[in-house]
């Protein structure tokens, strides 16, 4: 079964700050950036999250 909020997307919820990067949620959570990545697009996918490129 595929899970949206697989343990790095719930991380990134709760880091997650208005006007940061991906790069700098990554940074915070010492995460490699291509995991940040998928989880962010998952949850845009999904419509938690919303971001500009």
């Amino acid at each position: 079964m595929y899970e949206v909020l697989d343990d790095t997307a719930a991380q990134t919820i709760l880091a997650i700050e208005s006007g940061d990067s991906i790069r700098r949620v990554a940074q915070h959570l010492h995460t490699p950036y291509e995991t940040v990545r998928q989880a962010v697009n998952r949850l845009e996918n999904a419509g938690y999250v919303s971001y500009d490129d």
